[in-house]
């Protein structure tokens, strides 16, 4: 049983840092026209606009896509406010329901992830430049907005924008067959306290209830070429324990619409666990923190968060981290996957 446990795992880590790498291959060097692209997205989830707590959904604001057929308009004409100070795209239907609903104030959704034009054709051939985000009043029927804003011939998809926020750290899970050796073993002072790479029973927890990291570790501990963005808080990029592994652009901070990060708590313990420099005498150990030369994974902070809930800049955090880095997946026929 603990045979294929560390099998399973091994394999499971060996796969994702493959999967990761295989990313950083796949590099697109030369730019290609929205035209010549193919775009499959996966299916969105259903969601029952009417089934959705208020409290899920932040007020004041939903988030449209206009159809490729208003491409062309948006493309050479910026919005404007009527005399009542009301957004207006020169786009009938919606212009109607801007009046209708009282919006004030209009933002590109993706224009922080789009400042890099390096992959401007690709962005377009995914529609980013085709969302914006509308303002309301606060007391606005969010529900009543959103079915209303589904246009033919204008508006493809209108959705309200949800909450997020931080969650803390998770109990000991069920009771797991014993560990049975180990492989390799940080010197990282507290590498003892992370249970959740090698549980012996430690803390009290419950043994063996871990990822098999020793195990793991023995076929891979990180790859300089691979660049893991942490989208949450942001990360205390100066700690001694992360420094080395940073990425050379460190990120970028989404809530101020800055460069400058603002560290975290949070950010910084996600930071840690993924890649702390592992085996260098100090701290904590990362996952693919590396053996202690600075061979660890790369860490990229893109800041969400300021506190533990809000924030901002979610949908350009994974639009942002391919461009910057210039690394983008595709297939063969230049055909881009995704969901979006």
């Amino acid at each position: 049983m603990k045979t294929n446990n560390l099998t399973r795992y091994s394999i499971l880590f060996r796969n994702v840092l493959l999967i990761i790498k295989l990313g950083a291959m796949l590099l697109v060097t030369q730019p290609q026209s929205a035209s010549s692209q193919n775009v499959i997205r996966g299916e969105r989830p259903p969601i029952d606009i009417m089934s959705v707590p208020d409290d899920a959904m932040e007020q004041g604001i939903i988030r449209i896509k206009f159809s490729r057929s208003a491409e062309a308009l948006l493309d050479n004409h910026l919005p404007s406010t009527d005399p009542r100070g009301i957004v207006q795209f020169g786009l009938p239907g919606t212009d109607q329901l801007n009046r209708q609903f009282g919006v004030t104030e209009v933002r590109k959704t993706f224009a922080a992830a789009m400042q890099n034009t390096r992959f401007a054709d690709r962005h377009r051939a995914w529609g980013f430049h085709l969302w914006y985000d509308l303002i309301v009043s606060e007391s606005t029927d969010l529900r009543a907005m959103v079915s209303a804003y589904t246009l033919p011939g204008e508006i493809e998809l209108s959705e309200p924008v949800y909450r997020k926020h931080l969650i803390g750290n998770v109990m000991n899970p069920i009771q797991l067959p014993p560990e049975t050796g180990l492989n390799y073993t940080p010197n990282d002072p507290q590498y003892n306290a992370q249970w959740h790479y090698h549980n012996t029973g430690q803390q009290g927890g419950t043994t063996d209830a871990d990822i098999d990291l020793p195990e793991a570790w023995n076929i891979n501990r990180g790859d300089t070429e691979v660049i893991v963005a942490i989208v949450d808080q942001g990360i205390q990029y100066t700690h001694p324990d992360l420094a080395g592994n940073m990425w050379s652009g460190i990120g970028y901070n989404f809530v101020d619409d800055s460069p400058t990060i603002v560290p975290g708590d949070h950010g910084t313990h996600v930071a840690g666990t993924v890649a702390a420099n592992t085996n260098n005498g100090t701290g904590v150990s990362g996952v693919a923190g590396g053996d202690g030369s600075g061979n660890g994974v790369r860490l990229m902070s893109c800041q969400v968060f300021i506190g533990s809930s809000g924030g901002s800049g979610f949908e350009n955090a994974p639009v942002y981290a391919p461009t910057m880095t210039q690394r983008y997946l595709r297939t063969a026929g230049d055909t881009l996957i995704g969901v979006l």
